[in-house]
């Protein structure tokens, strides 16, 4: 039985968008009847990855610069694979703008592949289709949000919504 737990205090070291918590010694011990264990994940390459020299294993993350992948390539990453398991939630809302400045700055400058034209959204569907992918467009998405914010899933009245976990549960949602 857990009776209480031991923390020590800590503080941010590094340059701004850099920084990681750095041990200061001081310790508190709180009571506890329970304690929940919430830890980052170490980020691993996609297969191909290695070959392509793309994933930096001392960090654990995708090696790029602003969330775009070195080279000639339309490859962005964001969140933890990029900086590494760090950060709260308006950390990632930071990184995700700044990867997304990315991909504006690459739609905005790059210069089509010679011989390869963009299908649009309906090479998009076919794609799908092809691969008998079940997508939901915006009005199905919708859908979903009403059905996780309807007050009959929710546990408590301070919830503001329950997810669905489940793909079948959110496609079953969509088709409402």
């Amino acid at each position: 039985k857990v009776g209480h737990f031991l923390c020590e205090r800590t503080k941010l070291e590094g340059d701004p968008g850099k920084q990681r918590p750095v041990g200061t010694g001081e310790m508190e011990e709180l009571p506890a009847d329970l304690v929940l264990v919430s830890i980052g994940y170490r980020g691993m390459p996609l297969e191909g990855m290695e070959e392509l020299d793309f994933f930096d294993f001392s960090s654990s993350t995708v090696v790029n610069e602003h969330g775009k992948l070195p080279g000639e390539n339309n490859l962005f990453v964001t969140g933890w694979i990029k900086r590494g398991p760090t950060g709260i939630i308006g950390t990632n809302i930071m990184d995700a703008k700044d990867t997304v400045k990315s991909v504006m700055n690459y739609l905005e400058t790059s210069v089509p592949v010679a011989g390869v034209e963009s299908q649009g959204r309906d090479g998009l569907n076919d794609r799908l289709d092809a691969h008998d992918v079940e997508a939901v467009d915006w009005n199905q998405f919708l859908q979903i949000v009403s059905a996780e914010i309807d007050t009959t899933r929710l546990r408590s009245e301070a919830q503001p919504r329950e997810k669905i976990l489940a793909v079948s549960e959110m496609l079953n949602a969509a088709q409402r």
